[in-house]
C-alpha cells in the first residue's frame, strides 16, 4: 500500500450539514488526526530523514484547503449572526430609550396638570374664602337691622294694642247703649214670645270681635336686595331686606318663614329676571312639597321677564315655607328689588 493511499484511508473527510457547516464531533477527529500526523510527518522528516511523496503533500494541501473552506464558511455565519445580535441589541436599546423618554415626557406633563388643578383649586378656596369674609360684616349689620326693626314693630304692636283696645271698648259701649234703646223699643211693639230670642242673637252679634285680636296678626314683606347670577336647582331665594313682619314668622337670613300661629295664610311671590328671553321656574315650597309655581321670562326681549303666582294654605304650627328654584336657562340672573316675598294670617 502506498503512502497515499495509506493517508486517504485512514484520513476521513467530515461529514457536512444541509447548511453547510461542518459537523463538530468530525471535525475535532479529523483536526486531531491532522495535528497527530503533522507531527509524526516533521519527525519522520527531519529526524529520521525521509521525504514525503507529492501525491501525499497534495492530499495534505486539500484537506487542509477543505478544512479552511469549512472554517471559512461558519466563522462568516457566526459574524453574520453576531451582527444581527448586535442589531437587534441596538434597536432593543434604542426601542427602550425613546419608550423611557415618551413615559418621562407623560409624567411631567400629568405632574404639571396636577399642579396646575392645584394652583386653581387653592386659587377658588382663597376667593370663597374672601367672599365669606367679606360677607361676614354685611350679614351682622343685616342682622342688626332686622332686630332693631322688630323692636320697633313691636313698640308699634304694643302702641296700636292700646289704642284699640281702648277705642274698640268704647266703640262697642256706644253700640251697646244704642242697641238697647232700639231693643226697649222693640219690646214694646213685639210679643214676649220674640222678645228673648231677638235680644239674646242681638246681644251676640254685638258683642262679637269685628277684627282679629292684635295678637293674632301675623303678615310679612321682604324684597331682594342683590342679584342673582345663574342659580343652583333648589336653591332658596334669600328675600332678605324685610320691610314688614308682624309676628316674627319670617327669618330674613335663611329666607323661609316658620309658623307660630295656626290658621289659614295667602302668600305669594313676584320674580323678575335680567335676560327676558331667558327662563326661570320657581316653586313655593310647604315642609319640603311643591304647593306652588311661577314662571318668569321665556320671550323675548322686547318685554321684561316678569312672573308672579299666589297661594293659600292651611298652616300648623311650625309648618315652613320658602321659594326655591326648580328650573331654569343656564346664565339666567335674578334681579334685585324687582322680586318680593309676601305672606299673611286671613284667619285662625
Amino acid at each position: 500500500m502506498s503512502e497515499l493511499e495509506a493517508f486517504k484511508k485512514i484520513m476521513i473527510v467530515p461529514n457536512t450539514s444541509r447548511s453547510g457547516r461542518v459537523s463538530d464531533l468530525s471535525t475535532m477527529s479529523g483536526l486531531t488526526f491532522l495535528c497527530l500526523y503533522a507531527g509524526l510527518l516533521y519527525h519522520t522528516t527531519n529526524v529520521l530523514s525521509i521525504p514525503l511523496s507529492q501525491d501525499v503533500r497534495d492530499a495534505i494541501d486539500d484537506y487542509i484547503s477543505q478544512k479552511q473552506h469549512f472554517l471559512s464558511k461558519d466563522v462568516q455565519i457566526l459574524t453574520s449572526r453576531l451582527a444581527k445580535v448586535e442589531n437587534n441589541r441596538e434597536n432593543d436599546f434604542q426601542f427602550f430609550t425613546n419608550r423611557l423618554l415618551e413615559v418621562e415626557t407623560m409624567h411631567a406633563k400629568e405632574l404639571e396638570t396636577l399642579t396646575n388643578r392645584l394652583a386653581e383649586v387653592e386659587n377658588m378656596c382663597n376667593k370663597d374664602f374672601d367672599i365669606l369674609t367679606s360677607g361676614i360684616p354685611e350679614v351682622e349689620n343685616m342682622r342688626s337691622k332686622e332686630l332693631q326693626a322688630q323692636i320697633n314693630r313691636s313698640s308699634d304692636v304694643e302702641k296700636m294694642h292700646g289704642k284699640h283696645d281702648v277705642k274698640g271698648l268704647t266703640n262697642r259701649l256706644k253700640d251697646l247703649k244704642n242697641n238697647n234703646f232700639k231693643d226697649v223699643k222693640t219690646l214694646k211693639t213685639h210679643s214676649q214670645t220674640f222678645q228673648a230670642p231677638s235680644i239674646a242673637k242681638r246681644t251676640s252679634i254685638i258683642m262679637r270681635p269685628r277684627v282679629a285680636p292684635v295678637t293674632d296678626w301675623v303678615a310679612f314683606h321682604a324684597i331682594l336686595p342683590v342679584r342673582i347670577h345663574d342659580p343652583a336647582y333648589g336653591h332658596i331665594i334669600p328675600f332678605s331686606d324685610m320691610k314688614t313682619n308682624i309676628g316674627t314668622g319670617y327669618h330674613a337670613t335663611t329666607g323661609v318663614f316658620i309658623c307660630n300661629t295656626p290658621g289659614v295664610y295667602v302668600f305669594s311671590w313676584n320674580i323678575r329676571i335680567h335676560e327676558p328671553a331667558h327662563g326661570l321656574e320657581t316653586e313655593l315650597m310647604l315642609n319640603g312639597a311643591t304647593v306652588g309655581y311661577n314662571t318668569s321670562g321665556g320671550g323675548d326681549n322686547s318685554v321684561w321677564g316678569y312672573g308672579s303666582a299666589t297661594v293659600t294654605l292651611y298652616l300648623q304650627e311650625g309648618d315652613e315655607v320658602w321659594v326655591r328654584v326648580t328650573s331654569k336657562t343656564p346664565g339666567v340672573s335674578i334681579v334685585e328689588y324687582n322680586c318680593m316675598f309676601t305672606g299673611f294670617l286671613i284667619h285662625t
